[in-house]
């Protein structure tokens, strides 16, 4: 183009440089690009991890400008075109290749590199193809820009599935499981017709040819298999191979019901009718009942001589190895016909020369050719072959017979006479010459037979004698031991005189195992990994792992056993099984000692929440409700804060079990939030929550331990940030619709004072803290973060930490894979919330002995019309039970005279009153426990009343009252005459202070800004005295107050309305 030969290019990428001599089109295709490395190299994953590395690119390509010119750290290596420049890679002069992912892909498969494989795309950059011509050609370039503009979507999709996605599709031709499946097995053996042509047939170099040959190169080059051919003379011995399992595989043969047996088939590829061959001077055969009563030439093994003999036994059997007997014996009139495949028939009459022999009709009878592989191995096999068979197009296939089958065969002349009048002359000499060259030949073989025959045996006995473990050859029938290599002299500590020639009974401890060694060679031919007991020569008796196979050695048949001296490894192995009953019984011990523990702390704990429970009931200020939301929020905490150790000491047991349910991550934020948002206030610190918008509302997850990071993070972050913001973020990828699974991250970051670069590694480590860290400032125990990161391991997430000293950090919980609840999480929670229950009248006894537990209850039950009747142990309950005959019993597991297992056998026996368990425990063996022994549900303590009246609605009858009524009822706006007779001023003060401040919240997400806006919003509905707006003001500081984020976000929309409704109003 520069010299003027060219007007334009047809596929050239837009750079400064070229804009200097080129215009350039709109692009009309945009493609990623792709880092391509060879399958076995494991070490380049990215762009990052191609420093130092050598990376092959087109020289003419814009890539070869923009990787010098920006990544000099990686070595470049130009190639003449992106062909040159994969094979670079094929053969290991590059490590690398960048590239086009379209361009590479199509190349890949059209030259076959199947030792290539896309390890990443490079993000954000994609090559963006446009046609280019000279700037001496403005109007063309016009005309060009035009015509593209008038190809149509369709049209457009047309190409790209024409030459990029069926590569693309290839290049995932296979599933996970077939992948794996090729893995196990790569290399296949497999056997052949060897005179089967053109199907299948070994050439004079023993290589495997025909029209089966080229399916099976298809197959390897688009699996990767190598396939092993194991050579016969027949194809009946090649049957034989299959059945003994000494082959793996048929490439070209028939199904039949006796191959079923030992062969699973792939769908059939080569279709082709059945013919009958005769002499050329016999009549043409309408159907094969022609041939009744006639000899007829017959393929040993072949699936048309099982056919014929199954279904046509009047005709006359003559068996034949292969097709040139089988054509030769109809060419001397030793068989009348011969039965064949037509392509097989014409191929042969044609290239040996059968010019005496004709196709004289066809049979009723089609073969049916396919791939097979032995039906021990898993079916995965035949579904691979099938998917590759399926993909060949008819384009390849046309060219595969061809191949084949469309060979011109030049006529052979008939020299018969000519050849006979030589003969006579020269036979003589020819049959001398030719005896002498083959003795001299067989000579010169057999020489070289036993020479390589001795280097291979001197070679064998350098490695017994040289390789570092004991290895003994001893004599099948007698015994004798004919060899000892020096390793196993000092094992046996014998003298080499005194061990070789001795019985190997003197070495064995328990004389069976001979018999046992002998018995397993002689039905298994091999023995792996057998354990018994030796003798050595100064009286000590060692433990011997032995491995044994049958050879024959100096003309003896013998064993040869290769031994390891396992006699420490045992005692090593003993110890640890000692060990680890010991660890075993001090975990078990330190279990029972932590759940007791929990159980002294959860039963004080439980009158404390419950409490808090019935008082919250009672308080209507909503200040004050917050702060008993708090009060209750923290007393969660503080039980989870006991669970840390529990669990830490779970995790270690291998005890902690994640059990995952729907959940509404915003409400999980929006409790944390509330925890923490007293404490970031007195510190003047902002937290601030970015939720993603379309984040779906009901997650599948372990809700409790997702919230136990979440606390643990937010907490940390309080408590090291002295000025600025806490951020909580939720936020999805890598979203599966067709699965309904997404990637949930949670991050929260501060602007605390950072974590140190060379302690961030160990910082998930148990009892960790950063260094130079004041404990009596800031305490804690080290484990938060170590018991956050295994218990995100154990849901199938992570979690990592970045950071910057004296800025802050971002910790950043990922969790994969995640189910998306079909129902949001929140219906079910407002459906309780929503319904109030009111218990019909019964009675139920309460069995605990603390009186603070006993009185919690009574005062649960004190606003319904349900009696309560009350026992110290369960003695006490049997009695109670007996007496007062209750509707439901809540009984505590742990007391003193009579427990509570004890109790419910007991009542079980003769009732089948609904009991419920109340259990401060921890530990899951105990709540399986409960399920099996006499309990018909149990509540975990601190028992809460929602959840308690929960329990009770499943046993006791009830109604249900609705609780939502007039709660939706709005006050209806209206402007107040002050605000109509100052609205210029009114409506200036909304739009520029109200909506700035507005339009920053819905920004931000800043808790701070919130309460700035409602601050100014108070003030503005107090000067135009806007009244019908004060209870919508007043239910925004309370959710700003109590961090209530649902309601904020519902509240910050309807004000949308109110600024609507005011600008409406003012018209």
């Amino acid at each position: 183009i520069k010299v003027g030969k060219l007007e334009g290019l047809t596929c050239a990428v837009k750079t400064k440089q070229r804009e200097d001599y080129l215009l350039f089109t709109k692009p009309y295709l945009s493609m990623p690009l792709a880092i391509i490395t060879r399958i076995d190299n494991k070490n380049i994953t990215d762009l990052s991890s191609l420093k130092n590395k050598t990376v092959s690119v087109n020289k003419s390509s814009y890539l070869y400008e923009w990787l010098t010119l920006n990544h000099p750290e990686i070595k470049i290596i130009p190639a003449i075109s992106n062909k040159d420049a994969l094979e670079k890679v094929v053969f290991g002069k590059a490590d690398a290749y960048i590239g086009n992912v379209a361009v590479a892909n199509y190349i890949i498969k059209h030259f076959f590199l199947t030792n290539l494989t896309i390890v990443s795309q490079l993000k954000g950059m994609n090559t963006n193809v446009c046609i280019a011509v000279t700037k001496k050609e403005p109007l063309l370039l016009s005309i060009i820009q035009k015509s593209l503009d008038a190809i149509t979507p369709q049209e457009r999709d047309q190409i790209i599935n024409k030459w990029y996605k069926k590569s693309i599709q290839e290049k995932n031709l296979f599933t996970q499981k077939e992948k794996e499946w090729i893995k196990k097995h790569p290399t296949i053996r497999f056997v052949s017709s060897p005179h089967w042509a053109p199907f299948e047939f070994i050439d004079e170099n023993g290589n495997y040819k025909g029209i089966a040959s080229s399916y099976l190169k298809l197959l390897s080059q688009k699996t990767g298999i190598t396939f092993q051919l194991i050579k016969t003379q027949t194809w009946e011995e090649g049957l034989q191979q299959a059945k003994e399992r000494k082959a793996d595989m048929f490439v070209c043969a028939k199904e039949t019901a006796d191959r079923q047996k030992y062969m699973n088939f792939s769908k059939p590829y080569l279709n082709y009718s059945v013919v009958m061959v005769t002499k050329s001077d016999k009549p043409f055969l309408d159907d094969i009942s022609a041939l009744y009563g006639k000899k007829v030439a017959m393929i040993r093994g072949f699936a048309v001589t099982e056919y014929l003999r199954k279904n046509h036994s009047q005709i006359i059997p003559v068996y034949v190895n292969n097709i040139s007997e089988a054509l030769q014996k109809v060419a001397q009139e030793d068989a009348y016909a011969f039965v064949s495949m037509l392509p097989a028939a014409s191929y042969h009459i044609n290239k040996d020369g059968f010019f005496n022999l004709k196709i004289s009709g066809k049979i009723d009878y089609k073969l049916h050719l396919a791939m097979a592989l032995r039906n021990d191995w898993d079916p995965t096999g035949i579904a691979i072959i099938n998917k590759v068979l399926t993909n060949i197009t008819e384009q390849e296939k046309q060219m595969i017979y061809n191949k084949w089958v469309a060979i011109t065969f030049e006529k052979r002349v008939d020299l018969t006479i000519i050849w006979e009048i030589l003969a006579a002359a020269f036979f003589i000499l020819l049959g001398t010459l030719y005896w002498n060259r083959k003795l001299k030949k067989e000579i010169i073989e057999r020489r070289k037979i036993e020479h390589e025959l001795k280097t291979q045996k001197d070679q064998l006995e350098k490695i017994f004698l040289t390789v570092p473990m004991p290895i003994l050859i001893v004599e099948r029938d007698t015994g004798i031991i004919l060899f000892a290599n020096p390793y196993a002299i000092e094992t046996y500590k014998f003298k080499k005189e005194k061990l070789i020639g001795n019985n190997i009974k003197t070495l064995l401890v328990e004389a069976h195992h001979r018999e046992n060694i002998l018995k397993a060679t002689n039905e298994e031919g091999i023995l792996i990994n057998y354990e018994t007991l030796h003798k050595t020569g100064d009286g000590s008796i060692i433990e011997i792992l032995l491995s044994v196979i049958p050879i024959e050695y100096n003309g003896v048949k013998a064993n040869l056993g290769v031994t390891t001296d396992i006699t420490k490894l045992k005692e090593i192995q003993h110890k640890l099984e000692i060990e680890t009953k010991k660890a075993q019984s001090a975990a078990k011990a330190k279990s029972e000692f932590l759940s007791n523990m929990s159980h002294e702390i959860r039963t004080p704990m439980n009158a404390i929440l419950g409490f808090t429970e019935i008082l919250a009931k009672e308080i209507q200020d909503p200040g004050q409700l917050s702060y008993i939301k708090t009060i209750q929020n923290a007393g969660n905490t503080l039980l989870m804060l006991i669970n840390d150790i529990l669990d830490l000491s779970k995790i270690e047991a291998g005890k902690l079990q994640i059990q995952k349910n729907a959940a509404n991550i915003t409400s999980i934020i929006e409790e944390i939030g509330t925890i923490f948002s007293i404490t970031a206030r007195k510190k003047g610190l902002d937290i601030i929550v970015d939720i993603q918008k379309d984040l779906p509302s009901g997650l599948v997850i372990d809700t409790v331990r997702v919230r136990q990071i979440l606390l643990n993070l937010v907490g940390n972050a309080v408590k090291f940030t002295e000025q600025g913001y806490i951020k909580i973020s939720a936020y999805t990828e890598n979203i599966q619709e067709h699965l309904s699974k997404v990637d949930l991250i949670l991050s929260v970051e501060d602007t605390g004072r950072g974590i140190p670069q060379d302690q961030l590694h160990s910082i998930f480590e148990a009892f960790e803290q950063v260094k130079d860290q004041d404990v009596k400032q800031f305490g804690g125990t080290g484990l938060g973060l170590s018991i956050s990161s295994k218990l995100s391991n154990m849901m199938g997430g992570k979690l990592t930490v970045s950071s910057t000293e004296g800025k802050g950090s971002i910790f950043t919980l990922k969790l994969f894979n995640v189910d998306i609840s079909s129902v949001a999480q929140d219906v079910q929670e407002q459906t309780r919330q929503t319904h109030k229950i009111i218990f019909e009248k019964s009675t139920i006894l309460v069995v605990d002995d603390i009186q603070n537990n006993r009185e919690l209850l009574i005062n649960s039950f004190k606003e319904t019309q349900i009696d309560v009747i009350t026992a110290n142990n369960g003695k006490e309950a049997l009695e109670k039970f007996k007496e007062f005959h209750p509707d439901l019993i809540l009984m505590d597991i742990r007391m003193p005279i009579m427990d509570g297992y004890e109790a419910a056998q007991e009542i079980k026996k003769t009732s089948n009153v609904p009991i419920i368990a109340l259990t401060a425990s921890v530990m899951q063996d105990e709540y399986e426990r409960i399920k099996r022994e006499n309990f018909d549900g149990y509540l975990r303590k601190p028992v809460l009343q929602e959840e308690l009246f929960y329990m009770l609605s499943q046993f006791l009858p009830y109604q249900k009252i609705s609780t939502e009524q007039n709660k939706n009822q709005k006050v209806p706006f209206s402007l107040s005459p002050k605000a109509k007779s100052q609205l210029e001023h009114l409506l200036r003060d909304l739009k520029d202070t109200i909506i700035p401040l507005y339009k920053k919240v819905q920004k931000s997400n800043s808790l701070s800004d919130a309460k700035f806006f409602a601050k100014n919003l108070r003030n503005f509905i107090k000067q135009y005295e806007l009244n019908s707006l004060k209870d919508y003001e007043k239910e925004l500081s309370s959710s700003i107050d109590s961090f209530n984020i649902i309601k904020m976000e519902t509240l910050f929309l309807d004000f949308e309305k109110f600024i609507d409704f005011i600008k409406k109003a003012s018209k």
